[in-house]
């Protein structure tokens, strides 16, 4: 009897450890929570999990075989995951700091450490501003650098999942891509769209009332263009700001635009959240989204995108500080004596 119910428990112990590997165990602790969720999802797949009054949370989820990369959201903010079923995860971070708090401990912990810090090294990378004013001989020689550093960064990590480090050569090659044709966009804006030159016009674009509105409509005072989209998040983000630059320079000699892109599919979810998030200034409807010629001639590949024109129809920046930019903006829109 007492074999039979050694066997017995030892059977139990193993069924169980063989259906925690059908499934991933994923908790933690949130301080400073967005919201009363966070969001687990891919294209095909989405989780939400409830946080509880502490920010605490744990659930579990079942993986689609060989589909390893999610995201993770809490609110606006959102880093990426790796995912395998049999992954006891437990993350804490603080959405203070976001990205720089981010801790990983439990089965699974050694891949998404990794990512959390390539995602800080990109961060790093985007945000320096200055690689783009670089000769082109010191511009590739950065970007041997700033390939190496990514390169090191994997080497270094131990025990890292082969699936993981098989995209991640692709992944280096689309960031050192994107970084390079941002520079030629640079110089060509350098060539085409510099201080002073004359502005690309838009003309009889759709505006929230019917009408329609053109660029040289506004001749007479300072233009400041934000171009977005419903669908863009970051485009979103940036309302709160732009609403309190407005408020700010309201009355001033400065004309506040956001032109839309969105495709003529969503020209109702464009007119409905101009409503619902009460946007102010003047909002235009483009007349073909992306292949707009005014977008096409500013060369816009992303957005959001800001642009100051001045007065007389001329270019003051073709890549404006965004309004979220703060002291930015506000000390360039000062100097012109707005």
């Amino acid at each position: 009897m007492k074999k039979l119910i050694i066997a017995m428990a030892a059977l139990i112990v193993l069924f169980g450890e063989n259906l925690s590997e059908t499934f991933v165990t994923f908790s933690g602790k949130i301080l400073n929570p967005n919201g009363n969720e966070i969001i687990i999802q891919d294209k095909e797949f989405t989780k939400k999990i409830e946080l509880l009054g502490d920010g605490s949370f744990s659930d579990t989820l079942r993986i689609p075989a060989e589909q390893y990369f999610y995201s993770f959201s809490d609110g606006n903010e959102y880093t990426s995951l790796f995912l395998r079923n049999g992954y006891n995860l437990k993350l804490t971070l603080n959405t203070l700091e976001f990205d720089e708090s981010i801790r990983y401990t439990g089965k699974g912990s050694v891949n998404n450490n990794y990512l959390a810090q390539k995602y800080l090294l990109q961060e790093q990378v985007y945000s320096d501003e200055s690689i783009f004013n670089l000769q082109e001989r010191a511009f590739k020689e950065k970007i041997t650098h700033i390939e190496k550093e990514f390169i090191e960064l994997l080497e270094n990590v131990q025990g890292i999942d082969t699936n993981l480090v098989a995209g991640e050569q692709e992944s280096r090659s689309r960031l050192i891509q994107r970084i390079e044709q941002e520079y030629n966009q640079k110089i060509l804006m350098g060539e085409t769209l510099a201080e002073g030159m004359d502005s690309p016009k838009f003309a009889n674009y759709e505006n929230y009332n019917g009408k329609t509105t053109s660029l040289d409509d506004l001749q007479g005072k300072y233009v400041y263009i934000d171009i977005w989209a419903t669908w863009c998040e970051p485009c979103k983000a940036e309302i709160p700001f732009l609403k309190k630059l407005e408020d700010k320079y309201h009355k001033k000699k400065i004309t506040f635009v956001s032109i839309s892109i969105d495709s003529e599919k969503d020209h109702n979810v464009w007119k409905e959240m101009v409503a619902e998030k009460e946007l102010p200034g003047i909002q235009l409807f483009s007349d073909k989204d992306w292949n707009s010629e005014f977008i096409k001639n500013y060369l816009v590949n992303s957005i959001p995108r800001f642009i100051l024109i001045d007065m007389g129809g001329k270019i003051i920046s073709a890549d404006a500080p965004r309004p979220s930019q703060g002291e930015i903006i506000s000390i360039l829109l000062n100097q012109l004596e707005i």
